[in-house]
């Protein structure tokens, strides 16, 4: 089974139109998969390879930072996800939703930026988790 999203007329879940031609919202557990799925890497990965090449404790400090920053701003992405999930189901549910527009509306535009910023929050902190396990290698502690 593929934890893929799928696309939707077209369009991938990051997009705008994704979400103005009806595309089912995915679950953040769905999003998860999906940054497993595909070995996303974070746009912090050069930061976070960065600080894992430095000598300990530095390197351990700068991680702990580091992965400390990610989740916060990933729990304040998550809140932000929900809530324009729920504006997004609410414009539908009440038929405010039009598909045939020619144009999105600012929650489609919404709801894929924080999507992106959700799955990008994902891949950081799976890359964080992937180098301390490869640091735990080393030691030959697993």
């Amino acid at each position: 089974m593929s934890d893929r999203l799928p696309d939707h007329e077209g369009y991938p879940v990051t997009h705008c139109w994704y979400y103005h031609l009806g595309g089912r919202i995915p679950y953040p557990k769905e999003i998860l998969a999906h940054v497993r799925e595909c070995a996303s890497r974070g746009y912090l990965y050069n930061d976070i390879q960065e600080a894992g090449q430095k000598p300990e404790p530095h390197r351990a400090r700068l991680l702990a930072k580091l992965e400390a920053k990610i989740r916060s701003d990933l729990r304040r992405d998550l809140t932000a996800y929900r809530h324009r999930v729920r504006e997004l189901r609410d414009v539908r549910a009440h038929g405010d939703d039009i598909p045939h527009e020619p144009c999105c509306k600012d929650i489609h535009v919404g709801v894929s930026l924080t999507f992106s910023h959700v799955f990008g929050g994902f891949a950081n902190l799976e890359t964080i988790k992937q180098l301390g396990s490869r640091q735990l290698d080393l030691f030959g502690m697993l």
